[in-house]
């Protein structure tokens, strides 16, 4: 009986092996390698109470990098569930296994996190800082001679204050006036006269003491 030959090829890693049977040339065997291949999948989590203020934008842009190096991007919207997927990339480049790394183009009033390949987006409230408005004017500061100089000022007015005559002063609208002035001069002497009694108050009672 004539014995039938046959043969194999041990397993052979990163390769798939076909053997096929020639009449000319024997057996051939074939060895394919398929590369591997690795995805990268992430959710985008919104941190803004429930979009409280609505301030989510209509979709965001995650990018790719391999080794660094830009690769392509994706839109992610609330439409995919605010989640992502870069898929049938290869796992080694020249014997070296990449490394796959994203980013998110920057969106406005949030502050953006990534933890492995997921992305987390807190919302950053405007704070408005108001101006301080004082509440009253700052008081007026006046030196010693200039309060002495009011006060003689003030004292010759009252002093030259001239009451006209008339024929009824109680119904006549001159001496209303006139007694209107003078009291407003003595009212304004006396506020003046008390500052500077507050100002000089150690200097006028110091002696008393």
């Amino acid at each position: 009986m004539e014995i039938s030959y046959s043969i194999s090829e041990e397993f052979v890693y990163g390769y798939t092996s076909s053997i096929a049977k020639s009449m000319y040339s024997g057996y051939i065997i074939t060895n394919t390698h398929t590369p591997e291949t690795v995805s990268v999948n992430g959710t985008k989590t919104w941190i803004d109470d429930n979009n409280i203020n609505n301030t989510r934008p209509e979709n965001i842009t995650v990018n790719l990098y391999a080794d660094g190096t830009y690769l392509t991007s994706k839109v992610v919207s609330e439409f995919n569930g605010w989640a992502y997927s870069f898929n049938n990339l290869p796992k080694y480049k020249n014997g070296h296994e990449i490394v796959y790394t994203i980013s998110e183009d920057a969106v406005f009033g949030y502050e953006t996190e990534i933890i492995g390949y997921d992305i987390f987006n807190s919302f950053i409230p405007e704070i408005i800082e108001d101006e301080e408005v004082p509440l009253t004017p700052p008081p007026v500061e006046y030196t010693e001679e200039e309060i002495e100089e009011m006060i003689e000022d003030l004292l010759e007015e009252i002093i030259d204050e001239e009451v006209p005559l008339v024929d009824n002063p109680s119904t006549s609208d001159d001496a209303e006036e006139t007694s209107f002035s003078a009291v407003s001069l003595i009212a304004t002497a006396f506020v003046v006269l008390s500052v500077y009694v507050a100002v000089n108050y150690k200097k006028l009672f110091a002696s008393k003491k």
